[in-house]
């Protein structure tokens, strides 16, 4: 039985997609965004990723554009250019800011570029910001987690169920035709906190019941969300438009 992803109930709160609402609200459009960067080979995400890249880069509310994989991703977001073959640095560049020269490059990855090694640390950034968004479907669930609104970018099916399965917000990439603002953003991105909230304790009741059939005691906090679950009749949750 398919189940999503147990990072879905790393916060503790059953209530935290109407918190992730209020958030949302907090603001007309979101100030502060953070981009969780894709691969440098993707194409199809390419020319999104560096729009999302200069919303990001808001001078008076500057965000960070946060790697998790690959290796070559990583090295730039601590500084190691020396570390990575040309010509793979230089599709990093294409891939992010073509626009500038290559030093200027390294200057925006050591400005903007992060990695991080716990995920506190991450989540702490994460409550930073007002919207995370990008094709990273782990980094979005960890916004979503921290109490603070995520969107994926979706280039395939896998990803768009994983996005079903744990209520995030999605976008398909193909679907995203018209340049993106923070106006378009808060027109497409979708959320309905009390749906969200009875869809993870559904989701939470399943897992409360595969940790049992397997001998293990769950946390009381997961007792406490899958309680929300009683009402079999779910709303239905509302996906981001493209």
């Amino acid at each position: 039985m398919a189940n999503g992803c147990p990072s879905h109930f790393i916060n503790p709160r059953a209530d935290l997609g109407k918190r992730i609402e209020a958030n949302w609200n907090a603001n007309p459009l979101p100030q502060r965004i953070a981009v969780a960067g894709g691969h440098e080979a993707w194409r199809n995400t390419r020319e999104i990723e560096q729009q999302l890249i200069s919303m990001m880069m808001d001078p008076q509310f500057p965000g960070v554009y946060i790697v998790q994989s690959m290796g070559n991703m990583i090295k730039i977001s601590r500084g190691l250019f020396d570390e990575i073959e040309p010509e793979a640095l230089d599709r990093i560049h294409k891939h992010t800011v073509p626009h500038y020269s290559l030093d200027q490059f390294k200057a925006w990855a050591l400005n903007y570029a992060r990695s991080y090694y716990d995920v506190a640390t991450w989540m702490d950034e994460l409550r930073r910001h007002d919207l995370l968004i990008g094709p990273r479907f782990h980094g979005a669930q960890l916004a979503i987690q921290a109490e603070r609104m995520a969107c994926t970018i979706t280039i395939d099916t896998r990803t768009e169920e994983m996005c079903r399965e744990t209520g995030i917000p999605f976008l398909r990439a193909g679907d995203l035709k018209e340049p993106l603002t923070r106006t378009r953003l808060r027109q497409l991105i979708k959320f309905d906190g009390a749906a969200y909230d009875q869809h993870r304790a559904m989701k939470c009741a399943r897992y409360v019941e595969f940790l049992r059939g397997t001998g293990l005691k769950p946390a009381d906090y997961l007792l406490e969300i899958s309680a929300g679950a009683g009402n079999a009749d779910a709303p239905q949750l509302v996906e981001a438009e493209g």
